[in-house]
């Protein structure tokens, strides 16, 4: 089917075809045995396969003659073929134009549905990833158009609708500049908004998915104004570089992986210092201090401090029905990962990394890395991973310096997850409930037969479920990791901005973004954190006034489009050079 589909499509649109082959990932679809099509994004699973109920609703009651019938996300086909056999039976005045943005579920639906006939007829157009941008900035007087829009990928491809309104004749995003947004997490929508209310028109594409020949295509036949990215993707600024295209990038998530670093271009400068590529126009900015000089040494020359917000519009204070209390309220809560799913790995990568090929090296590494997580168990106030490496091993913190900072990034990581899991389960005696990953049973207690007081959830949604629970506990803890004292959680903006009261780690960063114990109020131990738990209960009203001068400091000073618009102004776009 798909081999057929492709020859019919070569004989209309030969490029289209030869993309559609390209090599792509795959590995956020999963081909379950049931027939099951799941899509992963994020942290959750999704069914694509559509019943036939679900494609009757996508389906428009009626279409002018001469109308174009446009399907927003081709997914498996279903609405696509829907759409043809109806056209075909009644309506053969109409004609299909269906957009996929992801190649590999174009090609699955290729693969499933016989559309030879209509592609070879003209009655079905193709369009692929950027070629949406191309269609709707050459509209123009197009036959009138009925839109068809996917259930579910309709709401991922959120970013994309707004090239449909601009062919519909909406305000015009095709006479914008544009900005190519690199995908990674939700974080990305909030930049995207940010950059839409700054002026750009935003079109997404996804680095590690895309064949490098269609990210290639893109850039160049959509020409950017900007690349703008969530978190750095090792060659990002090069690739920005080779297409003369300006890079803003927010660091905002922690990583295990050593900082990047620009790759040296060919040739030189004539004094015998090689050159780097790609470091002019790209601009970095963190939201840890303490990365500003990794990353200039890794060759990036324009690097700022700049640190995480909210997002006032996605993060807002909600009504709560009596069933959202119910399942929301709490007296204190935690939302986020429980870091545990991950330690194996990080043992694993830490024992075979140590001393690689050196004999007895992999137990002489396993009793290495419990003595520094013990010693770190000891006292969870204060980071000393590092200082414990190296006083234990210090021919290699002379010798081989960078490897001993990757085995602390290891560490350090288990260590948060020990943390993490200690610091909560103490909040059972306040009957503490938590929304995360599983490894959150370990803090309930179940596992072990003794029961901690905590109440496990299970994973919370990104969107407004999550608005619900910040906005229904009484308290909302922040347990940030160890080596990241430097930062403020973007769990302690996104509360404030719910109106919600957080209790947040005590850090530098913190006093210079908020005034504690008036916007904020913060903890530096685990015998404080449970007392200031103890008195915020007991005095709910202070914890009201507190939240409600945060949410007022979040909304002044650190919103996501204030963040920006600064990324904007230190790169050299002004309010001209947007409008323009």
């Amino acid at each position: 089917m798909l081999r057929a589909n492709l020859e019919a499509l070569a004989r209309r649109e030969p490029e289209l075809a030869q993309r559609i082959g390209w090599p792509v990932e795959s590995d956020h679809v999963v081909l379950e045995e049931s027939g099951d099509v799941i899509y992963r994004l994020h942290q959750g699973r999704y069914r694509l396969n559509l019943s036939d109920d679900a494609v009757a609703r996508t389906l428009p009651p009626e279409a002018p003659e001469g109308a174009q019938l446009v399907v927003f996300g081709v997914g498996l086909g279903e609405s696509v073929d829907a759409v043809l056999a109806l056209t075909a039976a009644a309506r053969s005045d109409l004609r299909v134009v269906a957009w996929e943005r992801d190649p590999w579920l174009l090609r699955l639906a290729l693969a499933q549905n016989d559309w030879t006939a209509a592609i070879a007829a003209g009655r079905l157009r193709l369009l692929l990833g950027s070629d949406l941008v191309e269609w709707a900035r050459a509209s123009g007087a197009a036959p009138p158009r009925v839109n068809i829009f996917h259930p579910f990928l309709a709401s991922v491809y959120r970013n994309e609708r707004r090239w449909l309104a601009a062919a519909d004749g909406a305000p015009d995003s095709a006479a914008r500049p544009l900005a190519l947004l690199c995908t990674g997490g939700v974080f990305t929508d909030d930049l995207a908004t940010a950059l839409g209310d700054a002026g750009f028109a935003g079109y997404t594409i996804d680095l590690r998915r895309l064949a490098r020949e269609e990210l290639d295509r893109t850039v160049a036949r959509l020409r950017p104004a900007l690349i703008a990215a969530i978190n750095y993707t090792e060659g990002l600024a090069e690739f920005a570089a080779a297409h003369r295209c300006r890079l803003i990038c927010w660091q905002v998530d922690p990583t295990t992986s050593a900082p990047p670093r620009l790759q040296p271009a060919s040739g030189g400068d004539g004094g015998g210092r090689e050159r780097t590529a790609g470091g002019g126009g790209a601009f970095l900015f963190t939201y840890r201090r303490a990365q500003v000089d990794e990353l200039r040494a890794g060759g990036f020359p324009h690097v700022e401090y700049l640190p995480l917000a909210a997002d006032p519009v996605r993060r807002t204070p909600v009504p709560l029905t009596g069933a959202d209390r119910a399942r929301y309220g709490a007296p204190v809560s935690f939302v986020g990962s429980s870091l545990q799913p991950q330690v194996a790995g990080f043992r694993q990568s830490f024992v075979t990394q140590f001393a690689p090929g050196q004999p007895g090296a992999v137990v002489q590494a396993a009793t290495l890395l419990d003595e520094v997580l013990a010693e770190q168990r000891a006292d969870f106030s204060r980071d000393v991973v590092l200082d414990a490496l190296a006083r234990r091993c210090p021919e290699l913190a002379r010798a081989d310096p960078a490897r001993l900072s990757q085995l602390e990034r290891w560490a350090a990581e288990i260590a948060a997850a020990e943390k993490r899991l200690a610091y909560v389960a103490r909040l059972g005696r306040f009957r503490a409930r938590v929304w995360g990953d599983e490894g959150w049973r370990d803090a309930t207690g179940e596992r072990t037969g003794k029961p901690t007081g905590v109440d496990y959830q299970g994973p919370a949604g990104h969107g407004l479920e999550l608005t619900k629970i910040y906005c229904a506990s009484q308290i909302n803890v922040d347990v940030g990791r160890l080596y990241q004292s430097d930062i403020v959680t973007m769990r302690v903006f996104d509360v404030l901005a719910c109106g919600g009261f957080v209790l947040a780690e005590r850090s530098r960063a913190l006093g210079e973004l908020f005034e504690i114990g008036v916007e904020v109020d913060d903890y530096g131990t685990a015998d404080e954190l449970d007392a200031k738990v103890a008195h915020y209960l007991a005095h709910p009203a202070a914890a009201h006034a507190i939240a409600q001068r945060g949410r007022a400091a979040v909304l002044r000073r650190h919103t996501v489009s204030a963040r920006v618009a600064r990324m904007l102004a230190v790169s050299g776009f002004d309010g001209a050079q947007v409008s323009r």
